[in-house]
């Protein structure tokens, strides 16, 4: 049985309803302030008749739950290992929630995403792609405040793939994996097996997966790097040919995410663990 807390308030039912899953553990800080930013993503959708739907998946008892709830997401508590067990059992809550989701959109505690990508997103669901995902994004790390923007130029071993942050999957190719993404006892590499398990669903449907080049909406999903990454910033600043240095990060996202929010962001210190005692 999952343990499960409601959120105190989740949007009434719009004309699209997407869930957005986060799985937590550690890097406290950081996940504060990006669930502060899709506190703010939520009431602007809701402009544009989109209900967005906060869930998170802890591991920290007591202490995740509470900083979910805080800033208004629903929380499930399930143990951190295998993390894979722990997103489809969240998946599983999700699928038999109280309204009717169209698509699951996921991010990390170290994710920033536009409201106008999601906006654009809502749209593509409408128009009956069950699959939508980025071919470009921006790192930045915390500790030097270095920028890149990632992608696969035109002969790239990996050109034409999706990146991982931003992926979302409509419900009905969610219906066909039976709501279940990954091998129940894996830790790594979860996005070529999330891509492994629906590549092969997409074949029944007229749309196959939309694929978005942020750059050509001049949209900014952003990956903030930490010293606590599997995968830190500079094992993306070795893929030599996939990627430019932004010349000026703070002046980039004064514009994409406003200043208040970029400055929020230069001011953390996203290296302190605030954990209590307890855990």
């Amino acid at each position: 049985m999952i343990e499960y807390t409601h959120a105190e308030q989740n949007p009434a039912p719009q004309k699209t309803n997407i869930a957005i899953l986060t799985t937590m553990w550690r890097r406290q800080v950081l996940t504060g302030f990006t669930f502060k930013w899709f506190n703010h993503v939520q009431k602007e959708l809701l402009k544009k008749n989109i209900g967005l739907y906060l869930f998170a998946v802890g591991s920290e008892g007591e202490y995740s739950r509470s900083m979910a709830l805080r800033h208004n997401y629903n929380y499930m508590e399930r143990p951190n290992i295998p993390v894979s067990a722990k997103r489809n059992q969240a998946l599983e809550k999700i699928r038999d929630w109280q309204v009717e989701i169209d698509a699951v959109l996921f991010v990390d505690t170290d994710d920033l995403l536009p409201v106008g990508l999601i906006s654009l997103y809502a749209k593509f669901l409408s128009q009956g792609y069950p699959y939508i995902g980025m071919q470009d994004i921006y790192f930045f790390d915390a500790s030097t405040k270095k920028m890149i923007h990632l992608f696969y130029p035109n002969g790239h071993s990996n050109y034409g793939v999706t990146l991982g942050l931003g992926r979302c999957v409509a419900k009905a190719l969610l219906d066909k994996a039976d709501w279940r993404l990954w091998p129940d006892d894996i830790n790594r590499n979860m996005d070529i097996n999330m891509t492994r398990k629906l590549s092969p669903l997409l074949e029944g449907f007229s749309k196959g997966e939309r694929k978005v080049v942020c750059k050509d909406f001049n949209f900014v999903p952003l990956d903030i790097k930490t010293q606590t990454n599997i995968w830190g910033f500079d094992k993306y600043t070795s893929k030599l040919g996939s990627h430019i240095f932004v010349s000026d990060p703070k002046k980039f996202l004064n514009k994409s995410y406003g200043k208040r929010t970029a400055d929020l962001l230069y001011a953390l210190d996203l290296e302190v663990q605030i954990l209590p005692e307890w855990l």
